[in-house]
């Protein structure tokens, strides 16, 4: 890149699905990103999904190819094969953006094309891929791979002390921590720190909920993507959410992590903390997620009633379940 000029770097490479006479081919192209490209476009869905049975060969870029893609993007391109068709990447031209040449294993605040694979039902990371140097070709264990591509946010941006959260009220005993009291709000929206972009490596988060006596607290999940895989443990060097009705864990509600977003969440009391935490290793664009503070009907309380008011015919209204069952 010369100096004191815009020169947008791009990426290309091909990917086949092969088996003993199928072959399927693909070609992906990543550009440099530039923050004038990201202002004049909104939020868009770049994801894509390839099946061998649709296609046996074709292309796919990056957004707005051969132009710079935007900054604090991700894209998602996932590739089906069947039966013994594996997936073969074969890089044509790779050419990403890299603020800070010294970064090693193409780890930290870089644009990167990540490449995964499925071991034993798992999805595991095959290598990341960042810079210019054009990466060997490349061939899945199965029928399957996920390629996904991340560009990072350039523009300067000023200090913040609430993670990118703008919901809730920040707690002052906590590094990042929200609270949300239904005497303020009684319902509103919650998310990951810097959503939708990626939020940061190495982060603890906890967003507390305060009801009335009479009140639940309900959680629904419109969006969810934790780097991680269920049990979401630091053994898998899982990103996770936790769910707790108490301050510390509350063992009943398993972590949360990966793509599938949560089931509608209901407290137990008139409280509840939700955490986020993320390690030191891989990026997602978190979650988003609906609160609500609803009064508390208790069930056996409903059922009672249903049970007297039936028992009170409208001939004798006046006489009371008991003495009416002593009758018959």
């Amino acid at each position: 890149m010369a100096s004191g000029t815009l020169d947008f770097p791009s990426v290309s490479f091909q990917l086949l699905f092969i088996s003993m006479t199928l072959l399927l081919g693909f070609m992906m192209v990543v550009g440099d990103s530039r923050n004038w490209f990201g202002d004049h476009y909104g939020k868009f869905d770049c994801n894509q999904e390839f099946d061998s049975d649709s296609s046996k060969n074709g292309t796919f870029t990056s957004p707005n190819y051969p132009k710079p893609y935007r900054d604090d993007t991700r894209c998602v391109f996932i590739f089906h094969g069947k039966g013994r068709e594996r997936v073969q990447i074969l890089f044509t031209d790779f050419d990403l953006y890299m603020p800070n040449e010294e970064i090693k294993d193409c780890e930290g605040p870089v644009d990167t094309v990540m490449v995964f694979i499925t071991i034993k039902g798992h999805q595991e990371r095959l290598n990341n891929y960042c810079g210019t140097n054009l990466p060997r070709q490349l061939m899945s264990n199965g029928p399957s791979m996920t390629v996904e591509f991340k560009s990072h946010q350039l523009q300067s941006s000023p200090n913040v002390k609430d993670f990118g959260i703008t919901a809730g009220r920040q707690d002052s005993e906590q590094v990042c921590g929200f609270i949300f009291n239904s005497t303020e709000h009684t319902n509103g929206t919650f998310t990951s720190p810097n959503y939708p972009g990626i939020y940061p490596r190495a982060t603890e988060c906890h967003y507390f909920f305060y009801g009335r006596s009479s009140e639940r607290i309900h959680l629904t999940f419109a969006y969810f993507d934790v780097e991680g895989v269920p049990p979401c443990t630091t053994e898998t060097a899982s990103d996770y959410v936790e769910f707790s009705n108490f301050r510390t864990v509350d063992r009943k509600i398993p972590r949360h992590c990966g793509l599938k977003k949560p089931k509608i969440i209901e407290s137990d009391g008139d409280f509840f903390r939700v955490a986020f935490k993320s390690n030191d290793k891989f990026d997602g664009t978190g979650f988003e997620a609906f609160y609500q503070f609803r009064n508390y009907v208790d069930p056996i309380t409903v059922r009672r009633t249903a049970g007297a008011e039936s028992c009170h015919p409208l001939f004798l209204q006046l006489l009371s379940c008991a003495v009416f069952w002593l009758m018959l």
